[in-house]
């Protein structure tokens, strides 16, 4: 391909909020780095991608355009979910045209791979969590989901013109220790981009008040690399310490609302997502926010959750992981990491209200991962991949 004019970017498959914001962010960079991009959601899906766009300023070039909705996920969802992305993928002209699928359907990802062979049309399959499931033993066929994305990663032969992209070269770098050598040729990274969702809402000032807050602002569960264990230690660790309480203001799995110790407050309905509109207030009124995963989490994906929590603009409390670490590798350290603080030492930071050289460095790092400040990294890795005599 000599250039790209067009980018049609196609998620079928989610509904919702689910992954509004790096869809967006992508958006964004597409945007601004090419001529013509088109992105079809189901339809509550692009009402709220539609917002996001706007408060960043929508690039004309960049056209919405709904599959309608298909309800709740499920493997029939699904399957219909990857009968549109396959037609559209069929039906919308080639010629210097880009096709991102920006989640990997189960059924559509072995589809367009063989029509993407057949057509030599370019696509780009982004990865997400999803890709875990090579680091586990191979999945029975009964268990049809993870079988055919498994299969998929390991054993597929990918089209000539076809290329995963994943969230981070720590994750490539975790992928190619499961499968041989060739398959990592086809994978390549980019960072993950985050931005606040409305500039006139970015969250500058903590509230001191009474009571110092401490949140969570991501899912929770009992899950092991959803950071259980570590909310109920700093929990624990805190106790001692009066007027400190640890806010859970994401969704909360039912079954463990009643485990956690006393100065743990579940702020939404258990089981539900919190409305957008009163997640942000709650945030805005934290002292800290704490990002509770634990150090063998998120191997094979980014964080949403912990890049939430540095666009808040909030001090954060941390443990080591596989994300946080490639964070701090490529942008340097920022927020604290608890494991390293006695209870004394913990209950001094705390306290202290003055942090500005961790703000400063959480500043500097919300600007390197806007979408606008990644497009020339985004074009040069997309480019290499697509356009002739890169």
């Amino acid at each position: 391909m000599k250039k790209i004019d067009n980018v049609y970017f196609i998620n079928a498959t989610l509904s919702g909020n689910v992954h509004e914001m790096i869809d967006s962010s992508e958006l964004i960079i597409l945007g601004k780095a090419y001529s013509r991009v088109t992105a079809y959601f189901q339809t509550n899906r692009s009402e709220i991608i539609s917002d996001r766009l706007k408060s960043r300023g929508l690039n004309p070039g960049v056209k919405l355009k709904s599959v309608g909705n298909l309800g709740r996920r499920c493997a029939v969802n699904d399957l219909k979910a990857a009968l549109i992305e396959v037609f559209l993928f069929l039906v919308l002209p080639s010629k210097n045209s880009l096709f991102v699928f920006s989640y990997i359907n189960m059924f559509s990802c072995h589809a367009i791979n063989f029509f993407a062979r057949l057509l030599n049309k370019s696509v780009i399959l982004c990865c997400h969590n999803e890709l875990e499931v090579v680091s586990k033993p191979k999945p029975k066929k009964k268990d049809y989901w993870e079988w055919l994305i498994y299969r998929f990663y390991t054993q597929t032969k990918l089209a000539k013109n076809l290329f995963l992209m994943v969230l981070g070269d720590n994750i490539r770098t975790a992928y190619g220790r499961y499968v041989i050598a060739k398959k990592t040729e086809k994978v390549f990274s980019v960072e993950h981009p985050y931005f606040v969702a409305n500039k006139k809402k970015c969250l500058v000032e903590n509230n001191h008040g009474d009571i110092l807050k401490i949140g969570v602002i991501g899912f929770v569960s009992k899950t092991k690399d959803r950071g259980f264990e570590n909310i109920v230690k700093l929990a624990q660790k805190l106790e001692s310490i009066p007027n400190v309480e640890i806010w859970l203001i994401s969704k909360v799995d039912k079954d463990i609302v009643n485990l956690f110790p006393s100065n743990v407050r579940v702020c939404g309905i258990p089981g539900e997502f919190l409305p957008r509109e009163e997640y942000d207030r709650l945030i805005n009124l934290l002292d800290f926010i704490y990002v509770p995963y634990p150090d063998e989490s998120f191997q094979f994906t980014a964080s949403g959750a912990i890049l939430e929590a540095i666009v808040k603009n909030k001090i954060l409390l941390m443990h080591h992981n596989h994300f946080i670490n490639h964070l701090v590798k490529l942008y340097g350290s920022f927020g604290c990491f608890v494991d390293a603080l006695s209870e004394d030492e913990l209950s001094i930071f705390i306290k202290n209200k003055n942090h500005e050289d961790l703000i400063l460095k959480m500043q500097t790092l919300i600007k390197k991962l806007e979408p606008e400040a990644m497009v020339e990294h985004y074009c040069e890795k997309i480019n290499a991949k697509f356009i002739d005599g890169v």
